[in-house]
């Protein structure tokens, strides 16, 4: 049966997610993509730690349904586009800078760009051609900087994984 819905964990460490052999316990506040039912077994997405997996047991008792409210989905969409100006601000600077060593050099090297690939509450900019996130780790400093300032004071957290920036919601 597709159940497709969102959860929240309302209570600690009475549901598992199990993928493979592992056990993943879920505490309060976790959100769970429901995506299908098989007999008392659920399948889901954790939008929170993004794994996905199975759930049995009692259920109904530990979630509840999740809707984000109004001012919630518009504070979050004020935050993303605030985000994604920073990234397409040092997308322009280093086309410019490619641009210029480009001609000057009498050479064709590609120009990096930061790219985008988002789910429910994670956000992901991936630099592209990824070599190219040693030789910009100064400019990488003033991006995340300048990144950890809007961030500061809301639900999302900054991680900073070479090649990658993922930008995640945390637990409530």
């Amino acid at each position: 049966r597709t159940l497709n819905d969102t959860v929240r964990v309302i209570n600690d460490n009475r549901l598992s997610l199990r993928k493979s052999i592992n056990f993943y316990p879920l505490v309060k506040g976790t959100l769970l993509h429901r995506i299908f039912q098989n007999k008392k077994k659920i399948f889901v997405d954790n939008l929170t730690d993004q794994v996905s997996g199975w759930i049995e047991g009692n259920t109904k008792q530990n979630w509840e349904l999740y809707r984000a409210d109004r001012n919630e989905i518009v504070l979050e969409e004020r935050l993303f586009q605030q985000v994604d100006q920073i990234f397409q601000s040092y997308n322009q600077r280093l086309a410019k800078l490619f641009n210029y060593l480009n001609k000057r050099n009498q050479q064709n090297l590609p120009i990096p760009k930061w790219e985008k690939t988002t789910s429910l509450t994670v956000l992901i900019y991936q630099i592209d051609p990824a070599r190219y996130w040693e030789p910009f780790k100064g400019l990488r400093r003033y991006m995340l900087q300048e990144l950890n300032d809007l961030l500061y004071g809301s639900n999302y957290i900054l991680k900073d994984e070479k090649a990658q920036i993922i930008i995640t919601k945390t637990k409530n």
